[in-house]
């Protein structure tokens, strides 16, 4: 199992994402909290959030920008959608462990306490072992 401590101060030993049949490495999962931090700390974004999608990116951005996020990024593709969903939890956790760090501080406030709901949105039941899953970043820049 996958220890999350060294950047997290986290221990989730029950999570293990396995991708393309290789334990999605720990270093790959800091490599994308170091990514999110970067985006994160610059001071022209307001706030982000965390998703995931089976559709393309674009198409998934048109919806988020009608909602006034400017921006979005692709964090790891090509993932089935039990991959993307562990991803995507292990980040959640991730962000919420230490509330002084500028990942949790500008995650959405209307998001970033509750609970975590992975949504595989309106995913085609066919299509979940089929590595079109994506996890990404969106953000909204400040006023």
């Amino acid at each position: 199992m996958s220890n999350l401590i060294e950047k997290t101060s986290v221990r989730l030993d029950w999570f293990s994402t396995k991708v393309a049949g290789m334990a999605l490495q720990q270093r790959r999962i800091d490599d994308i909290l170091d990514t999110i931090w970067t985006i994160a700390a610059s001071p022209y974004v307001q706030h982000y959030t965390i998703g995931y999608t089976a559709r393309a990116a674009h198409d998934r951005f048109k919806e988020h920008r009608a909602n006034g996020r400017n921006h979005l990024v692709v964090l790891a593709d090509k993932l089935t959608r039990v991959d993307a969903s562990r991803l995507e939890t292990t980040l959640q956790f991730c962000i919420r462990a230490d509330r002084r760090h500028t990942n949790y501080r500008k995650y959405d406030p209307d998001r970033r306490d509750g609970p975590i709901y992975p949504s595989v949105g309106q995913a085609n039941p066919q299509t979940a072992s089929e590595r079109i899953h994506s996890v990404y970043m969106v953000w909204s820049d400040r006023e």
